[in-house]
């Protein structure tokens, strides 16, 4: 049942559809929609759209308040949603383990009172817990868009009580030229950011409004009469937000320049519906199936991800085609529970019932409001007590050894103290700890295990030697590079690159040494190109390849909280990569032809090289690691002081021999 005062749009029920099914698609792992997520995109322009057009309408027939605007988002919005928290909670005590739980505690709180995008924006990096071990990560953009609720009708009836002076469309048009420029510069900066927080989502919200506006403008409407161009328009429309799902793959920056194209395919769409008039594209959206799917949309947001995530926790991240089909059909029936037993009871009251009269709507008005803060209250309390709540994890872990969210988060501030003594390339020619006398200098590179790296070289070799080490800084934070004429480029690091070839920094760089997750990979062809790039200029440089060690399927800490010990982690049913082994090796050939000295973790730490005989503590008790790969600050220095004890004179011989460049470059010579 539709509210008699607002005409019924199909087309934009069949819009949700495609964004909800894209969305639900890709949280599957169905390869072919690697770009899903790009169905939130397509949500936040319906909601500018249509939230524009509701207030406007209510403004128009000098109708509206905020009361009755806020008290009917609270009933489209918060049943449904608090439904949802509750379960997962529920679901979360009995399958989470306890650091997660606590994560999960937390999140729940911030979702209660739409704060959640704070809360992952706060925990996005390196060292967050995997996003598929969050069960309510996709409330971040009901925080967005709840956001957007509380900013946008005050703008609204700003503008539209000074709309003789101040024109809607234009003013939208700026929202959406300046939000939408910030957001691609802000990708540029921290990507997170600009993922999660509304300043840089407003332009998506925005350009909703200025479509409705842009739709009612003569030249608009005269445009779209014509069945061919609505045709075209839903066609590309649909085929750029389809396709786009097919494109956008885990190496595109996003937002970055990749979300425009399903932002402005989705305008396209609603632009075309101007007119009632049918056409012959008009039914993909406007059929029975679409906007019913459309009409179940949110509560299939809500339902489905928790759902996945408790699946793949309790089981098995990589999920077989079986499963996927299987959780599907359970993701439906979780969606028709939520919206015909919860979201469609609670909205349907929304609809004033003017035979009531004006006494009973305000007392079922402040009811709602009561009953509303009440859950929130209960919600929000339990979730706090599940975040702060230390004794209730132990419990649940059913083992004597626990590793809070605290120990992380103090792990990951141990990391970075030690990584502060380095001398940053960034800053190498003002900073500091660039300026300590040394008799030998190391370039320490990679991924984020450049960190691994780090804390491999301080306890031994940086302590017995007069030796600076240099950070570089995380490679793959550069994105991509391009090689011209022997020299290196890439946008986001050039202050980096510089200095790298600086004749004054590489004629006097000794050593090279490479850290990095799987370091012959595609990252590592990139890698293979800088230090070739060094080597002509420099052939005396040495380069010392750090091999890979142990990764798991799921972070360390989660299987020693399960199991009570380390060694859970080095289970091979528990273990997704072991040394070198693998398939991504592609610039294993071209790297040994340069390495002068490769460490082997996998049989230095491991008796016979076997996985079951692998060091996974310190002498105190202290894991290898709490996430999947990266090692923790202490166990990566005791390992490198084991290796420094077995290979004490190993950079001393290695200064006194020419590198295998130079001996390459002599024996060309004497040919």
């Amino acid at each position: 049942m539709m509210n008699p005062r607002f005409k019924y749009r199909g087309d934009i029920d069949g819009l949700r559809a495609v964004a909800v099914l894209l969305v639900v698609l890709f949280h599957l792992d169905l390869t072919a929609f690697s770009g899903g997520y790009i169905g939130v995109d397509v949500f936040f322009v319906i909601s500018g759209y249509l939230i524009s057009a509701i207030i406007e309408k209510k403004l128009q027939t000098d109708s509206f308040s905020f009361k009755d605007f806020y008290i009917r988002r609270v009933k489209r919005l918060f049943p449904a949603l608090f439904a949802t928290i509750l379960a997962t909670v529920l679901g979360s005590l009995l399958i989470l383990g306890p650091t997660d739980l606590q994560a999960m505690g937390k999140s729940a709180a911030a979702a209660v009172v739409s704060l959640s995008n704070f809360v992952f924006y706060f925990e996005s990096g390196y060292w967050d817990a995997d996003s598929s071990f969050k069960p309510l990560l996709h409330t971040w953009s009901l925080g967005v868009e709840e956001q957007f609720y509380l900013f946008w009708p005050s703008l609204f009836l700003l503008l539209f009580t000074i709309r003789k002076r101040v024109s809607i469309l234009v003013t939208t048009f700026l929202i959406t030229l300046v939000g939408g420029i910030a957001c691609y510069l802000m990708s540029g900066v921290d990507k997170s950011a600009a993922f999660y927080l509304f300043p840089f989502r407003i332009f998506q919200f925005s350009i909703g409004a200025f479509t409705l506006h842009l739709s009612r403008t003569e030249t608009v409407k005269r445009l779209f009469r014509k069945t061919a161009t609505k045709d075209i328009s839903i066609l590309i429309g649909l085929m750029g937000i389809i396709g786009f799902s097919f494109l956008v793959t885990e190496k595109t920056v996003f937002p970055g320049f990749a979300i425009y194209p399903p932002t402005l395919a989705a305008c396209l769409v609603l632009i075309a519906f101007t007119n009632s008039e049918a056409s012959l594209f008009s039914g993909f959206l406007t059929n029975r199936f679409s906007a019913w799917v459309g009409r179940i949309s949110y509560s299939m947001y809500l339902i489905h991800w928790p759902i996945i995530v408790l699946y793949r926790y309790s089981t098995n991240p990589d999920l077989t085609w079986i499963e996927q089909c299987g959780l599907g059909a359970v993701i439906m029936l979780g969606t028709l529970v939520l919206h015909y037993g919860v979201e469609r009871a609670f909205y349907q009251r929304a609809i004033p019932n003017e035979q009531q009269g004006l006494g009973g709507q305000l007392e079922r008005d402040r009811g709602v409001v009561l009953r509303t803060v009440g859950v929130m209250a209960t919600l929000a309390g339990v979730s706090v007590f599940i975040w702060l709540s230390r004794p209730l994890s132990a419990t649940m872990s059913g083992n004597g050894r626990l590793i809070t969210a605290e120990q992380v988060k103090a792990a990951r501030s141990d990391g970075q103290f030690f990584w502060l003594t380095g001398c940053p390339l960034s800053r190498y020619f003002s900073h500091y700890t660039c300026e300590r006398p040394s008799e030998l200098n190391m370039l320490v590179i990679g991924d984020s295990h450049e960190g691994d790296g780090f804390n491999f070289l301080i306890s031994g070799y940086a302590q017995s030697e007069s030796l600076k080490l240099i950070k570089f800084g995380n490679i793959k934070s550069c994105v991509e590079f391009d090689f011209v004429n022997e020299r290196v480029f890439s946008e986001k690091c050039q202050t980096r690159l510089d200095n790298l070839f600086d004749p004054r920094f590489l004629d006097n760089l000794d050593f090279i040494f490479y850290s990095s997750k799987n370091p012959y990979n595609h990252l590592g062809g990139e890698a293979y190109k800088i230090f070739d790039a060094m080597l002509v200029k420099n052939p005396d440089i040495k380069l010392i390849v750090l091999g890979d060690y142990i990764e798991t399927n799921v972070p360390c800490s989660r299987l020693i909280n399960e199991s009570g010990t380390s060694n859970s982690c080095k289970l091979p049913k528990n273990v997704i990569g072991f040394g070198n082994e693998g398939p991504n090796l592609a610039y294993i050939d071209v790297f040994k032809a340069m390495t002068d000295h490769y460490i082997d973790r996998a049989n230095f730490l491991c008796a016979d090289g076997k996985l079951e005989n692998c060091m996974v503590e310190t002498n105190d008790g202290i894991p290898m690691m709490y996430d999947q790969d990266h090692l923790l600050p202490p166990f990566a220095m005791k390992t490198g002081y084991m290796y420094w004890q077995k290979n004490k004179y190993l950079l001393r011989e290695m200064m006194k021999q020419p590198s295998k460049r130079q001996r390459q470059l002599d024996s060309s010579g004497t040919e």
